[in-house]
C-alpha cells in the first residue's frame, strides 16, 4: 500500500446514527480504505424504498490505485428475513453479475452484524476478509480462463 492521506470523511447523514458514526470512524482509521460513501435511503410517500446498501468502501487490495475493490457494506444491528434476502441477492446475483460484466470495476459485499460497540474492533477483520475473498476470486478466474 502506498502512503496516502486517510480516507475522506463521509458527510452524509441518515443511517442509524451510532452505527453509522462508528462505522465512519473505523473506515477512516483503516489504512486500506481509500474512500467511502454512505448511501441515503428514501421513501416515496408510503411506497417501500428500493434497496440501497448503507456504504460503499473503496479498498486497496493490492491491485493499485486505479483498480480499487468496491466493497458494498450493509450494517445490521438486527438481521431480519428481509436483510437475509438482500444479502443472498447481493452474494448470489448482483456481485457475480457486475464482476462478470467487467466494466464497472471489481465488487464485493459484506455484512457488518456486530453491535455498535464492536465495529471499531472488528472493522479491520471485515476489510481483510473482503480482500482475501477478492484474491481468491481473482485466482479462481485466472485459473479457470488459463
Amino acid at each position: 500500500m502506498a502512503d496516502r492521506p486517510p480516507a475522506l470523511p463521509c458527510q452524509l447523514g441518515g443511517l442509524r446514527p451510532r452505527l453509522g458514526a462508528e462505522f465512519c470512524r473505523a473506515a477512516e482509521a483503516n489504512p486500506r480504505v481509500c474512500a467511502y460513501v454512505k448511501n441515503q435511503p428514501y421513501l416515496l410517500g408510503a411506497t417501500p424504498k428500493k434497496y440501497l446498501p448503507d456504504f460503499i468502501v473503496r479498498v486497496d487490495d493490492g491491485h493499485g490505485d486505479d483498480d480499487l475493490l468496491n466493497l458494498v457494506v450493509e450494517i445490521k444491528g438486527y438481521r431480519d428475513e428481509d436483510a437475509k434476502d438482500k444479502a443472498n441477492t447481493m452474494d448470489a446475483y448482483w456481485v457475480p453479475g457486475v464482476n462478470n460484466l467487467g466494466t464497472f470495476g471489481r465488487w464485493a459485499f459484506a455484512e457488518f452484524k456486530e453491535s455498535v460497540y464492536a465495529i471499531a474492533a472488528n472493522f479491520d477483520a471485515l476489510i481483510e476478509r473482503a480482500v482475501d475473498a477478492s484474491r481468491r476470486r481473482v485466482a479462481h478466474t485466472s485459473s479457470a480462463s488459463g
